[in-house]
């Protein structure tokens, strides 16, 4: 999550304008909300959760191959992501890729 984005992700919560929540909520309470959103919920965490099941089985398969896997768990998260259509794509199949080295070369993203 961005460096504001919890703000404006609280500020739609509540059904207010950002200035508005700025200008009632005590910092003290803003704060604790900061912490509170900073964890992923919703989709991104079904994400996450399902990245954790991906590297546990990849673990697995390098375990029996005598090698060790030193990524963490982010590296296996799929990217929905503005931007770059053509990176997050090749990122997305280099994941794919690793994950099954049957993909052909052939396929581009």
């Amino acid at each position: 999550m961005e460096e504001a984005d919890w703000l404006f992700e609280l500020a739609g919560l509540l059904g207010q304008p950002v200035h508005e929540l700025l200008a009632t909520m005590p910092a003290k309470e803003l704060i604790m909300w900061q912490h509170r959103l900073a964890e992923p919920r919703g989709d991104r965490r079904a994400d996450w959760h399902a990245a954790q099941i991906v590297k546990a089985m990849y673990d697995v398969a390098l375990g029996f191959a005598g090698k060790e896997n030193t990524a963490d768990v982010g590296t296996y998260l799929i990217e929905f992501l503005p931007g770059d259509p053509e990176s997050v794509n090749k990122r997305n199949l280099g994941i794919a890729r690793t994950l099954f080295p049957c993909i052909p070369k052939e396929v581009a993203p």
